[in-house]
Formats: structure tokens, C-alpha cells, sequence
């Protein structure tokens, strides 16, 4: 996280990228300030986030100190690879649809730690032996969906039936679910559950089921003092020997070394 007093005016430097190329994303913590992108002025306050399709210089002005963001870009090619064909990539597709967006993202409970991780990604010293930061990205992106589905243009009766899914997940990733569950629950087949999830969100239900305990996992590391065996079964994970190894290859490190950091 990075944080601005109200004597502070930051530049932000301007990718050698073209401007249609790359996506900033900001995401205010706490405060407010003024992002200026060319002629535009941008007033982000916290629970809001920003993103951008530009790479011209941005200057960030303090308006209610202290300011406290999360900060990170993207290449477009590097979305496009993430998101492939699911639906959330609509967001980004053919051309931005507005040189910019800005989300409430208030009424969230997992959006920040998810900026917070993304950040954390490009500063971790660890090589980390999946696709973390993609992974945090899509979760990301089906945030957004989830709160103002709108600049995705998708509205289709499929996709509610799956952001229904996914919500269920969301609410349920600590008890034992079942894609044939998810299935019955849905009146669907689980084979056409599947297919029908991995097309929404590019996650399989149970690469979302996991990936969703994980971040949780992480947020329960670093905001209390619960056991490592505790952790494990609040987030879901019915074996410490599996969370372990699972936690690992997706964040580079131990549960009980990620804690010491």
C-alpha cells in the first residue's frame, strides 16, 4: 500500500507503452485525492477504484490527507491473455469502452485484499510457481461484474444464473461443496455447470473454489493471530498437508512463512 500526505503531489511516469496498450488500476484505501490524465480530472475516494486506459503521464494531488491507495498496470495483450473468451473480458473488448471507469466498491468485502495482493505480486521476492497474479486478477474483474455488471455489456440469462454460483461460493467457500451440488442447486447437469461456469468467469468451479479460499487464507494470515490449522478450516480446506502445498504453489510460500514476513 502507498500513502500520500496532504503535502505530497505525485507523478505517475508514463509507461513506454501507447496509450490504448496499457490499463492502470488505483484503488483508494482511505482519503481522497485528484488524479489528472491529460485534460481530465479524476476524484477518487476511498472504497473506489479507478482504472484507466491510458499511458500518459498522471499526476496524483492530495485532497483529504492521508491518502492510501493500491496501484498496478497491465499491458492490453497481457489482459487479453488472462481473461481469454469468458464473459468479464467483454469489459475490455475491441476498444475500451470509456477512456475510463470508476467503481464503488464500498459494499465489497474481498475487493481491497484483492488490490492488495495484485500490488503485492509485483514486489514479492518469491517466484511463484502458478499464475497468482492472473488468478487475483479475474477474481478482480468478477468483483466489478458482481457490482455493476453494466460496462460488460453481458446480460444474458446464463451469465446471472452463473454469477448466482458464484455467489453461493462466495458466501459457502468454508463448507464442503460439490460441483454436483452446485449442479443440483441450479437444475443443471454438472458437465453443462461446468462448461457454462468456466465460459463466465475462465475459472472451472473448482479453480474458483480454491482460488477464493486462498485469498481468504492470505487475509487471515496477516489480519489475525488464528492458528495455521484454524485458518485451514475456516477456509475451507479440509486437509493441513493439502493447504499447505496448495497455499504454496500459488503464493511462492508456506502459510506459517507468509505470516513471518
Amino acid at each position: 500500500m502507498q500513502v500520500l500526505s496532504s503535502s505530497q503531489k505525485k507523478d505517475i511516469t508514463p509507461s513506454q507503452l501507447l496509450p490504448e496498450s496499457m490499463f492502470d488500476f488505483i484503488y483508494a484505501k482511505d482519503g481522497e485525492a485528484v488524479i489528472k490524465s491529460g485534460d481530465t480530472d479524476f476524484i477518487l475516494s476511498g472504497g473506489q477504484m479507478l482504472i484507466v486506459s491510458s499511458a500518459d503521464g498522471k499526476t496524483m494531488s492530495v485532497t483529504k490527507a492521508p491518502f492510501k491507495y493500491y496501484s498496478f498496470s497491465l499491458a492490453s495483450e497481457e489482459v487479453k491473455k488472462i481473461l481469454g473468451n469468458s464473459s468479464i473480458s467483454s469489459f475490455f473488448a475491441k476498444k475500451f469502452k470509456s477512456s475510463y471507469h470508476i467503481f464503488d466498491f464500498s459494499e465489497s468485502s474481498i475487493a481491497e485484499e484483492l488490490c492488495s495482493q495484485l500490488e503485492k505480486e509485483y514486489q514479492s521476492p518469491y517466484v511463484v510457481a502458478g499464475n497468482t497474479a492472473e488468478v487475483l486478477l479475474k477474481l478482480l474483474m468478477l468483483e466489478i461484474y458482481k457490482l455493476n455488471p453494466s460496462p460488460f455489456g453481458n446480460t444474458e440469462r446464463q451469465n446471472k444464473s452463473m454469477q448466482k454460483i458464484r455467489e453461493y461460493i462466495d458466501a459457502h467457500y468454508g463448507e464442503e461443496i460439490t460441483v454436483e451440488k452446485l449442479a443440483e442447486s441450479a437444475y443443471l447437469s454438472p458437465p453443462y455447470l461446468s462448461h457454462s461456469f468456466k465460459s463466465f468467469s475462465g475459472f472451472s468451479p473448482k479453480q474458483y473454489l480454491t482460488a477464493v479460499r486462498l485469498v481468504n487464507a492470505n487475509k487471515l494470515l496477516t489480519t489475525t493471530n488464528l492458528s495455521i490449522n484454524e485458518i485451514c478450516r475456516k477456509a475451507g480446506f479440509s486437509d493441513i498437508n493439502n493447504f499447505i502445498r496448495t497455499f504454496k504453489s500459488f503464493y511462492g510460500t508456506t502459510p506459517k512463512k507468509f505470516r513471518s514476513i
